[in-house]
This record gives C-alpha cells, structure tokens and sequence, in this order.
C-alpha cells in the first residue's frame, strides 16, 4: 500500500505513503490492512472467511503466472526465469489451475474478484500516471507487428488496396497541413519528416535526436496517428533524399511526399533576407544573431498563438512550444542548424527526386488559412483537371486525375470534410484565336 501510495497509482492515496522517521515504516498501510483484516473477522465464521482468502490468494498467483506467460511468448531476452522446467505452457496451465480453484470455490465471489481485477486493469490502462517499469504491452505489441511485417509484401499490392501513406516533409510547425495530411492517409502511414543539415556528424545526432524526440511529444499530445522522422545531411537535397529513401519499414513506406511551398524562396530570389538566416557572399547560410532570433521568434510565437493554425479551437501548450522551438531551431541550450531549402534549384530537385523513386508529389500552399469556416464557405473540393494535350501520354493523364480523384473522395469521408463539401471537377479548355474551342 505504501509503494502504491508513493507511486501515485491511485487518486487520495497519498497518506498512505506515509513513513515512520526511523527506517521509513509503513504504519499507516499496517494499520489499514490490520483494519479490513478486522473487518473480516467480524463475518464470525471461518467456513464463509476462507474461500474469500484463497480465491483472493488464487488470483494473485493468477496474474503473476498470467505476467510470466505474457513475457514469455513476446520473446523478451531480459526475462530469464531460474526454474528448471519453465515455459509458456507452464504459466498457461498456472493461470488455468487458479481459475479454476477460483471457480470451484465460490462462483460468486470468483466472477467479482475477476470483474474488479478487470476494473482495475482499465482504469490503470486509461488514467494511470506514466511509468519506467515497463509495459509488457508493448513487447506484445512489437512481437506481433514484427510477425505481421514480415507477411506484408510489396509484390502482392493491387491497385484496388491502395491508399495513400503520406511523408509530410516540414520545415516549420504548420498545424492544418499537419491535421489536413492526417485526414487524407485513410489508414495509411503517416510520417512528419524533418532534416537537419550540417558537417559534424556527432553533433548532428544529438540534434536530430532531440528534434525526434519533440515531434514525437507534439504528436502524442495532439492524438496524431503518425511517426516522426529526422534525417541529417550536409546539404538539404541529401537530407530529404534520406529522409525520403529510409522513411518507413519494409511493405510500409510512404507512396506520397507532401511538399510544403516554401514562401521564403521569393523572397531568397528577390536578394532579400529570411528572419532567421542571413546571406554572406560566398559562405552560404549563417545563423543570425541570438538577440535578434529571440526578438522575432517570440514575435512569430505570439502570431502563432493567436493565428488559427488548427483546425481544432485551442491549442495545446506541448504545440506553440514546439512550434516556437522549430521557428527559433534552438530545442536546447545548443543551436539548431537552419533546414530551409534555400534556392528554387533546390526546392524543384526535391520534387524530382520524389518523382525518381516513384512516389507521389503534392505541393501544398496557403494551408495557414485553413479553418472549419472557409471548409463551409468554400462547399467545394475542385479537382483541375489538366488539358491530356499538354501531357507527353495518356497513361500519365490518366494517373494524375485518378489521383486527385482518390485524395478528394478520401477528404469526403472525413467528418469535416464530407457533411459540408462536395466533388467538383474543373476541365479548362483552350480557346482558339477564332473564338472555337
């Protein structure tokens, strides 16, 4: 009860953690279970006391054989039990004997001990604090996706299963794109990509690490169902390359790269200056000046927060901070290395690199506009669908409209999406000199 108590498992239990001054005693735990222990003898008949106490007993060696067996079959290597004659099939007939001792004695009190066992097993799923024990779940969990991973196979894909794993490349925290893609991978993969570029690869580790380790909170916190990647680089094309080419496992990869337009490259074009890098002849991109990237980050984290960037009504605080963290490129006391495509060069090689490995490219603009209410306004989902004239085939043609097809009635079967919008298809025809068409 004490152990219980310290470690917060259970609401208003604090005060059983108490200990006594000289070698941390737990008297009060002691005296609570000297309480129901008296409690119970009040029944006034030993007959009717002991099956309490044995299916109690039964149930506790239940679970524990029910624990070992668990371990045993998610092929741990850390679990290695002394007993001589130990397997699976030993915890299973462990778990089974108990049950039935449990059954045998009283079937009324076995089924309550169970269901409040089973109680107590959803609540500390749902609503117990988090751990560093340990999860025997997730070594099942990891067991059996392994298992299922290896018996997905890429060369018995069709056409009629496909549906689109997404590679979500940013460079900055855009929360409707980020909601947007996760409406459109219809059970597919999602993966949020980001790069990190420099020469040392050792420092560049711990970056990527800690840059990781936040997208990750970001997306627990925001219930994505998505995984984050970093790839490193010493430049931006071979970064996202990486990023590109390593994203996913096995028949689980990404069939569509989303590509964010970057705005700053109008501007780099136009010789003017991004907020958070500055252009040495020759010497290509140098951090600016700490004072200087504090004042326009917590500028930019100000618009941020008032901003809809969701397509949710508030934020959470683990977002702004990451979004502000990405726009300062500082998730530390270290300094982050700016992962920005600098050029147009740049930025169409990206594309062409995800054409090259026969991926789906969708460049994306304006998606900090998009709100619940411009989904209502708009009514729409158009689909432009382009001249086959101006396509060298019509086997590619017919590829990029059936695609944009798919992605739209994917939106339709997204709540936000299918109760307010519907499919438009737009075909512009080209209009000769005489006035024909």
């Amino acid at each position: 009860l004490q152990a219980l108590a310290r470690d917060e498992i259970f609401p208003y239990t604090k005060w059983l953690g108490r200990g006594s001054k000289k070698g941390d005693e737990p008297w009060v735990a002691v005296l609570v279970t000297w309480g129901i222990a008296q409690a119970f003898l009040f029944i006034g008949g030993l007959d009717v006391i002991g099956p309490i106490i044995s299916i109690f007993f039964c149930l506790s060696y239940a679970c524990c054989n029910l624990a070992c067996l668990l371990v045993s079959i998610s092929g741990t290597p850390n679990f290695r039990p002394r007993f001589k004659y130990f397997s699976w099939h030993t915890c299973l007939f462990g778990v089974v004997l108990n049950v039935f001792v449990m059954f045998f004695l009283s079937v009324i009190y076995a089924t309550i001990s169970l269901s409040v066992m089973i109680c107590v097993f959803v609540y500390l799923v749902y609503y117990a604090p988090v751990t560093v024990w340990g999860d025997v779940r997730q070594a099942l969990i990891y067991h059996q996706v392994r298992k299922y991973l290896l018996r997905l196979d890429t060369r018995k894909q069709h056409g009629k299963t496909w549906r689109p794993s997404v590679l979500l490349l940013i460079n900055s925290l855009n929360g409707p794109l980020v909601e947007f893609c996760n409406h459109l991978k219809k059970g597919g993969l999602y993966v949020i990509g980001n790069v990190v570029l420099g020469r040392t690869f050792n420092r560049l580790t711990g970056t990527a690490s800690k840059m990781k380790n936040a997208l990750a909170d970001y997306i627990y916190t925001e219930k994505i169902k998505a995984f984050p990647a970093v790839a490193v680089g010493n430049t931006s094309r071979t970064a996202y390359q990486n990023l590109m080419v390593m994203s996913g496992l096995g028949a689980m990869t990404p069939n569509t790269v989303v590509v964010p337009f970057i705005e700053d490259l109008v501007s780099h074009h136009k010789h003017v200056q991004t907020p958070h890098t500055t252009r040495a002849a020759g010497d290509g991109i140098k951090p600016a000046s700490d004072s200087k990237r504090r004042s326009q980050s917590e500028a930019m984290h100000i618009s941020a927060a008032k901003a809809p960037l969701r397509m949710k009504k508030a934020h959470s605080d683990v977002y702004l901070d990451l979004s502000l963290k990405m726009e300062r490129k500082d998730y530390s006391t270290g300094r982050f290395f700016d992962t920005s495509v600098t050029s147009t060069h740049d930025f169409v090689n990206l594309i062409a690199d995800g054409r090259a490995l026969l991926k789906n490219v969708l460049v994306t603009r304006n998606f900090q506009l998009l709100t619940p209410s411009r989904i209502s306004e708009s009514k729409f989902i158009d689909i432009w669908i382009l001249d086959k004239g101006s396509i060298d085939s019509w086997e590619r043609f017919e590829k990029q409209t059936l695609l944009m097809a798919e992605l739209a009635h994917i939106l339709l079967k997204n709540k936000a999406w299918g109760s307010q919008c519907e499919i438009r298809a737009i075909l512009p025809l080209r209009v000769d000199k005489m006035g024909g068409e």
